[in-house]
């Protein structure tokens, strides 16, 4: 890995993140106020961009933990214009169309809340904007603070295992797709007759939005919502890929991988801000009991299964490309 301090790197990703958040967030939440009552309920109700100080504290709580994450990744987010890639991958495909919090713009807030499709792609065209020009910034700002020679030494050292032909990569995201579905229909099975998730769902202002859980079209949504969702995750940790395969405790980044961008989300954040009083602190703990230990489980699962796949083939013959 490149030689740079961890909080150096840090501190750049969360002020260019703020920044280009603020930026972002000033034109959205304008635009927002000029649509239709009946057309922005759900951005209204989950205020996926806020303009505020409280708001710019927050995202910068997140963009810690995002550099975070992607710190064991550096030497990739280095590598020429995959960085750009890889930060997208990470940024807006994981932690927001991939996210496990039913949001607007993620394949989970289409299935189990009752958002609109045209809220969902304002969300998501407004985020890959604010990624890319994030992504650009910081990267410049990041090379700019490394030396010349660290550049060079860093230069083509990594064997691309994530450089695969057509047949090995349908047969990689068959294999992720059949572990994500077989785990995450396992484990919800299991939360929904542990959790009280029904009861939840009723109770809870959090949960207003949110499609009633004897919905018909619900487990339909469920089914092949996940069947979308698992290739689409499988693609977005590909430029991850050769990174958590050549180690030894690749499992681990993977699960932090999972675990850090798929719920690592504004809403999160936001619950976990601290609250102002002891009724606030009741509410924040209802509201994490509910989903968040089988996301927990599930990615957990998720990873250590994938990985043990993934790394025995690698074994076999790590000389090669492959999925």
């Amino acid at each position: 890995m490149a030689k740079i301090k961890f909080w150096k790197y840090c501190g750049r990703f969360v002020l260019t993140y703020i920044a280009v958040f603020a930026a972002v967030g000033f034109v959205f939440t304008n635009l927002q106020g000029i649509l239709p009552e009946t057309g922005r309920t759900a951005l209204d109700f989950f205020e996926p961009f806020q303009f505020s100080f409280t708001e710019f504290f927050r995202q910068g709580i997140r963009a810690g933990l995002i550099a975070l994450v992607l710190y064991p990744f550096y030497d990739k987010l280095m590598d020429g214009k995959k960085g750009t890639r890889l930060l997208f991958a990470a940024i807006w495909g994981l932690s927001l169309l991939g996210s496990l919090e039913p949001q607007p713009g993620s394949l989970e807030g289409v299935i189990y809340t009752e958002t609109t499709m045209g809220e969902h792609l304002l969300v998501l065209v407004f985020v890959a904007i604010q990624v890319l020009i994030f992504s650009r910034l910081f990267l410049f700002w990041e090379k700019s603070a490394l030396s010349v020679d660290t550049a060079r030494k860093e230069e083509h050292k990594n064997i691309e295992l994530s450089k695969m032909n057509r047949k090995s990569l349908i047969a990689y995201l068959g294999r992720f797709t059949l572990i994500h579905f077989v785990i995450y229909m396992l484990i919800g099975v299991v939360f929904m007759q542990l959790a009280s998730y029904e009861e939840a769902f009723l109770e809870m202002e959090a949960f207003e939005l949110y499609r009633p859980l004897d919905s018909i079209i619900l487990p339909i949504l469920v089914f092949a919502g996940q069947l979308i969702r698992g290739p689409l995750l499988a693609l977005f940790i590909l430029p991850f890929y050769d990174r958590i395969i050549k180690s030894k405790r690749g499992w681990l980044l993977l699960y932090g991988l999972l675990l850090g961008l798929l719920v690592v989300s504004p809403l999160w954040i936001r619950e976990l801000y601290i609250p102002l009083n002891f009724t606030q602190l009741a509410d924040l703990i209802g509201v994490l009991q509910v989903g968040l230990p089988e996301i927990i489980v599930q990615t957990l699962l998720i990873s250590i299964l994938f990985y043990k796949l993934e790394r025995r083939k690698y074994l076999k013959n790590p000389g090669l490309s492959r999925a």
